[in-house]
């Protein structure tokens, strides 16, 4: 195993030098796709307007690896030592950097500001071309636009992004959601532009040269963004984050009486056009959001019922736990929604604003509630128990979903799927056994499961999981509980 001094970066120019060739690797793959892309438009081209037509339906640049992560180091993997992506590598690396004391300015920008991987790229974007005009040229021929110097946000959008979901998150985190927007660390010009795509994305002047800085310093880090908060006159920090939903309904096992609805749900997004308008029920006074409150104990679905309706619905899932923010934060999280408009949300801890105890004024969440049900969203707020919720506040819900323990048959059905097809495992895992024996939700059998594995792992590396791993993680989850209630 290599040794931090290895794989540590010499200083933040070492680390810079890394991410910008990255970079170039990127935008010359997707230069040569453009290129190949052209000759053969002119190959089968009769016209110009032939080429013209050709070069709007081609519309995307497609990169033949898929993704902004993808590119892995030149080591040839075994089974053993299956292949990191760029950004595990670079993680490893940035760690080992912290280890020695090497200060770095984008990583330390991103652990600030909590920056998802995709918002670290698009400032790393938008800083090239201040560090070498290679990357305007490149910027230029692939946006048709050789004086442009700075990317787009199409740009940046077709090059980071993978499928719709991952497009449209990205789109309302530059356009709204990103403390580096909230904060006017980047801006887009030409303000205002003729459409968001368009506009190119550039740094500010105090960002640039703390990123290029050859030892950042955290204090100078902190004294930006504090300035930069107080001209903005926001937090530096957002509190509304996002996800892409990879949970589906096949891993759900809920009852017939709560799946029914939420697939009504469903319907009511996907085709509001042809009931409204060819079956002519948009003239009936009806708002077409929704918002649902769904009530249940931990690992009884809630989280994952959210997730698998923006799933179905290609959507990204916007969340947010109210238990964690001061009242302060709860009042700049209702504006961060209500300005942001997110297709899909879910509020954790909803009693934070449903019951009596709410911080907030019922006026406003109620107020919130009635600008969501004009928008077409879903707004899923999510509680372990019932309170005694204000009559205001409980009126505007347009459904109560209750979420109980799974039957016996359920727990079953649950417990073959918390494992995945390539586990070992022994022999003598009773499947009937498991399921009778402990009364348990979806979440803590995955959670039972889970640790069994590492128990089974730590054994021998031909280890399989067996009943004696899963009933040692079931002594070791009930003493943990009974040491959290202590």
């Amino acid at each position: 195993m290599p040794s931090d001094s290895d794989v540590a970066f010499a200083d933040n120019w070492a680390y810079l030098r890394t991410e910008l060739n990255w970079l170039d690797r990127l935008l010359r793959q997707a230069y040569a796709r453009s290129q190949q892309e052209t000759k053969e438009i002119e190959r089968v081209a009769r016209s110009k307007g032939d080429r013209a037509t050709s070069h709007w339906w081609k519309g995307i640049i497609a990169l033949p690896s898929g993704g902004y992560d993808d590119h892995h180091a030149a080591y040839t993997p075994t089974e053993s030592n299956p292949p990191l992506t760029y950004q595990q590598q670079l993680a490893g690396r940035i760690l080992a950097s912290y280890r020695r004391g090497v200060a770095l300015g984008l990583p330390q920008l991103c652990d600030r500001l909590g920056l998802t991987v995709f918002e670290k790229n698009a400032v790393l974007m938008s800083l090239a071309p201040e560090v070498n005009r290679r990357f305007s040229r490149l910027y230029g021929y692939l946006q048709g636009d050789e004086q442009a110097g700075l990317p787009t946000v199409d740009l940046i959008l077709r090059l980071l992004c993978r499928g719709d979901a991952e497009w449209r998150s990205a789109r309302m985190c530059l356009s709204a959601l990103s403390p580096l927007k909230q904060l006017g660390l980047v801006e887009f010009l030409p303000s205002p532009p003729e459409t968001f795509l368009v506009s190119r994305c550039k740094l500010s002047e105090s960002l640039i040269n703390y990123l290029l800085a050859d030892v950042p310093d955290e204090e100078q880090l902190e004294t930006l963004l504090v300035q930069a908060a107080q001209q903005a006159g926001s937090s530096p920090q957002r509190l509304l984050r996002s996800l892409v939903p990879h949970q589906g309904w096949s891993n759900l096992v809920l009852p017939p009486v709560v799946r029914s609805p939420l697939m009504g749900l469903i319907a009511q997004w996907q085709y509001p056009d042809r009931i409204e308008d060819e079956w002519g029920f948009g003239s009936l006074p009806d708002a077409p959001g929704r918002v649902i409150l769904l009530v249940g104990g931990w690992g009884t679905g809630k989280s994952a019922i959210a997730q698998a309706m923006a799933q179905t619905l290609d959507q990204p899932l916007f969340y947010a736990d109210l238990a964690l923010f001061n009242p302060q934060e709860q009042a700049q999280l209702l504006r961060e929604i209500t300005a942001s408009d997110p297709p899909i949300l879910l509020l954790k801890s909803a009693q934070g604003w449903l019951s009596r105890q709410s911080v907030l004024n019922p006026s406003e969440v109620a107020q919130l509630f009635q600008h969501r049900r004009q928008q077409r969203t879903l707004t899923f707020l999510s509680m372990e128990r019932r309170y005694s919720m204000v009559s205001q506040l409980k009126g505007g819900l347009d459904a109560i979903v209750e979420l109980s323990l799974p039957t016996q048959s359920d727990r079953l059905l649950l417990w073959k799927q918390a494992f995945p097809p390539q586990a070992p495992l022994e022999s003598d895992l009773d499947w009937g056994q498991l399921a009778k024996q402990w009364q348990l939700t979806g979440g803590e059998i995955r959670a039972i499961a889970r640790q069994a594995a590492f128990l089974a792992a730590a054994e021998t590396p031909t280890a399989a999981i067996g009943m004696r791993h899963l009933n040692l993680a079931w002594e070791q989850k009930n003493f943990q509980g009974k040491y959290r209630r202590s």
